[in-house]
């Protein structure tokens, strides 16, 4: 499965580069996108949902206002628990490109970031020797966290106003959600809640819708 997914990492990674080839006088629009690299991952490993979309416009001639948003559903299970995550998160920031052509573009730029999030257990089990196991529920919370991201992302165009492109992050986390009966393993558009900072990689497919 490693090997699989390593060489779908690395196609990915060429496609973009390789149709940088094409021709076609530049235009301005609002791109919409899916994340397809999150939906993908989420499907495999068979843990719920994970759905991301964004947007970005042209401003001026070298800005992107760019702004995503994302709906998670996860569900995990394991020996003696069963964690479930309903969350929605956010990010916003601006994109400078640094270098194009015609109508790709490769951009350097930083997001914010913000996620809110419900999360419950069921089935969990507490082993004790002296007063015996007991299994119950951890009732649901609602958690915020939020973070800081560095980018570096690359789309061109495949044909008329349809694009790919990826986007690698770099991430820190500024505030984390906590509360003291059950740790959130997982902080939705961010990733593993047990690291301050972390690298994040979206595939997305795009859409212009040309003004």
């Amino acid at each position: 499965m490693k090997s699989i997914l390593k060489f779908i990492f690395s196609i990915l990674l060429m496609l973009p580069v390789a149709a940088f080839s094409g021709e076609g006088e530049k235009e301005r629009g609002v791109r919409i996108g899916f994340d397809l690299s999150s939906a993908a991952l989420s499907f495999m490993e068979g843990e719920g949902i994970d759905a991301g979309f964004t947007a970005d416009m042209t401003w001026g001639d070298d800005y992107f206002i760019i702004a995503d948003a994302g709906y998670v559903n996860h569900i995990r299970t394991g020996p003696g628990y069963e964690l479930s995550q309903d969350a929605l998160y956010t990010r916003a920031g601006v994109d400078y490109s640094i270098y194009s052509f015609e109508n790709d573009v490769i951009a350097t730029g930083f997001r914010y970031g913000f996620s809110t999030y419900r999360h419950k257990g069921k089935n969990v089990l507490v082993e004790d020797d002296y007063w015996g196991d007991y299994r119950g529920i951890m009732p649901a919370n609602n958690l915020r966290s939020h973070w800081i991201e560095g980018v570096f992302s690359l789309k061109t165009e495949l044909f008329a106003d349809v694009f790919i492109g990826w986007t690698l992050r770099g991430k820190v986390l500024l505030q984390r959600g906590e509360e003291e009966n059950m740790e959130e393993w997982h902080i939705p558009g961010y990733g593993l809640s047990g690291q301050s900072s972390t690298l994040g990689f979206n595939f997305y497919i795009f859409y212009r819708i040309p003004f």
